[in-house]
């Protein structure tokens, strides 16, 4: 498609409060999805296409129906993006999505990801183990508010995390108002 980019590629020359608004478009397919009991499992900047500044979300070849979770579902997704009770086996649910957005977040915000490695089995054990870099540490003078958000998304357990998508979007439009 003409004009269409990746996440990451579409956010790259944007202000901070650009990138925070493509997230919160990426948010609201998210929404979307989860209040019809999808869990998209493969949330990551390579399937999410901006077209002339409006967010699609791609590749749903691992989406799975929430009813549908115990039957196999099994370990699904990209590494780099796995939330950590995934990668101990547990099926992905709504709060896996909500992990994985606070990855694309922080790699919006700071330019990498809140965890890299040289090896697979060094990623697991920092997603498993480490706190992530403060985003501070790679962006100084992000305002804390947004920090702290970002952050929430990233906490190892679960229900530490946003509830849900809407919930997320509402805390970002407060931050840029």
């Amino acid at each position: 498609l003409v004009g269409a980019h990746d996440l990451r590629t579409a956010a790259r020359d944007l202000p901070l409060h650009g990138k925070v608004g493509l997230i919160i478009q990426v948010l609201q397919a998210l929404a979307y999805l989860h209040q019809r009991g999808v869990i998209h499992r493969d949330l990551k900047p390579d399937n999410v296409l901006v077209v002339n500044g409006h967010v699609r979300v791609l590749d749903f070849g691992l989406a799975v129906a929430r009813e549908r979770l115990g039957e196999g579902a099994g370990t699904a997704g990209t590494l780099k993006y796995m939330a950590p009770e995934v990668l101990q086996g547990q099926a992905a649910t709504e709060a896996a999505d909500m992990y994985a957005l606070g990855v694309m977040l922080y790699e919006q915000l700071a330019g990498r990801r809140p965890f890299d490695a040289d090896s697979s089995h060094e990623l697991m054990a920092k997603v498993l183990h480490a706190p992530p870099d403060p985003l501070r540490t790679h962006l100084p003078g992000i305002p804390r508010d947004l920090e702290l958000i970002c952050h929430k998304c990233l906490e190892k357990e679960p229900a530490d995390r946003y509830p849900d998508a809407t919930e997320l979007a509402e805390d970002l439009r407060r931050f840029l108002a």
